[in-house]
């Protein structure tokens, strides 16, 4: 199934791109298919242990998805995945 994948203005700067549409029916798997067709936007989502970054979170639609176990969160026809940079301070 298509899902949509949304970036951040920060890697859409990077990478000259803001959008992509993948093939994936857990998260895990889009996250995987971003790999295959952009590997740079993948290295700045997740570590070298395939895991995402502390500094980023991903969310199904409107729900943010766990670090760990939300991986395999399972996606419906035209999900959208919106990847963010957290954003904290004091």
């Amino acid at each position: 199934m298509q899902v949509r994948v949304q970036l951040p203005s920060m890697l859409q700067a990077e990478c000259g791109v803001g959008e992509l549409t993948v093939a994936a029916s857990t998260v895990r798997e889009a996250l995987d298919a971003i790999a295959a067709v952009r590997p740079d936007v993948y290295r700045c989502v997740c570590d070298e242990t395939h895991a995402v970054r502390r500094h980023m979170n991903v969310f199904v639609n409107d729900a943010m998805v766990s670090k760990t176990a939300g991986l395999d969160e399972p996606l419906a026809e035209g999900d959208e995945l919106s990847i963010f940079t957290a954003v904290s301070g004091g």
